[in-house]
């Protein structure tokens, strides 16, 4: 039993002292993001009909970057800061459609429109290390998602389409989330500069506001509750190919990462233009894409 245990022990040992043995206290990353984002709105009518706004746009481009200052060697306690901020640069319009359903069972289509999201945020982490694959942590976020919609079309009761009256507006939900997770590293070889890296988490908004320009300016929506909860999985390879590079364990990595953000619209509605309409429709935000990037260690 006792070597059962001290087996799994030397182990783990084995696995921390490769993995980080190329690591100093600050790592320094950028990542280059390509994610489709998938929009659905569902909002009940005054009438009781339910009605529902979904499609699809594409961020061919975000920018993210990562700088992380792990404290076990400068102070000898195993706690690590991450602060990581995203910022969109190119993303396409997608086609989104409305539907509503109709007493015969069937749906009617009541408007399409061009749609375009983007996500601006920034995320702090302060996390614990206990094995080098096992690494909790509590998260802030602080996130504004755009969604610019131009040439919207109504459907009428013939089938037919005609121009809506604002054809270029932006809805953008600004919140704050507070949130946990876990993140770790898996050596692939002996030096560990082949690796596996994942991270998962889980997060609750705090603070949420909704701004319309369709409506004019002001909040209209506000304090919904939701979640969001996702993750990403990416492979570190060696990267020597210039001297900087080589002198600070320098890594090119490729990735993959997927979320889902939902608001359960029990938000309160802030301007009377809707007096009809008291809660912020539910709606869900899906992203799933991948990622390349370069970092180094120092």
């Amino acid at each position: 039993m006792r070597s059962a245990i001290f087996a799994v022990w030397s182990s783990l040992l084995f696995l921390s002292s490769v993995t980080r043995a190329q690591e100093k206290p600050w790592e320094v990353a950028i990542y280059l993001q390509s994610h489709n984002t998938y929009y659905e709105e569902i909002a009940t009518a005054p009438d009781g009909d339910q009605t529902t706004l979904a499609g699809n746009s594409f961020s061919i481009v975000s920018l993210r970057a990562a700088i992380t200052y792990r404290g076990r060697r400068d102070l000898n306690v195993p706690l690590f800061i991450s602060v990581e901020p995203t910022v969109p640069v190119i993303a396409l319009k997608g086609l989104e459609v409305g539907s509503e359903n109709e007493p015969d069972g069937g749906r009617v289509v009541t408007s399409k429109e061009d749609v375009r999201h983007t996500n601006l945020m920034g995320r702090a982490l302060l996390g614990f290390e206990i094995l080098p694959f096992l690494q909790p942590y509590v998260a802030i976020e602080r996130g504004s998602f755009a969604s610019r919609r131009t040439d919207q079309q109504d459907g009428t009761e013939s089938g037919a389409f005609t121009p809506d009256i604002n054809q270029d507006y932006t809805e953008t939900i600004l919140s704050t989330q507070l949130g946990f997770g876990i993140e770790g590293s898996v050596p692939l070889n002996e030096n560990a500069d082949w690796r596996i890296r994942y991270d998962l988490g889980y997060e609750i908004p705090q603070t949420v506001s909704v701004s319309n320009t369709y409506f004019g300016p002001g909040e209209w929506g506000q304090g919904t509750t939701g979640y969001t909860f996702g993750g990403r999985v990416e492979l570190d390879l060696p990267l020597r190919s210039i001297e900087l590079l080589a002198d600070n364990n320098g890594y090119l990595t490729i990735g993959a990462l997927a979320s889902k953000r939902h608001w359960n619209g029990d938000g309160r509605v802030g301007l009377e233009i809707i007096p009809l309409q008291p809660y912020w429709p539910a709606n869900s935000v899906v992203d799933a894409g991948g990622f390349i990037g370069i970092g180094m260690f120092f």
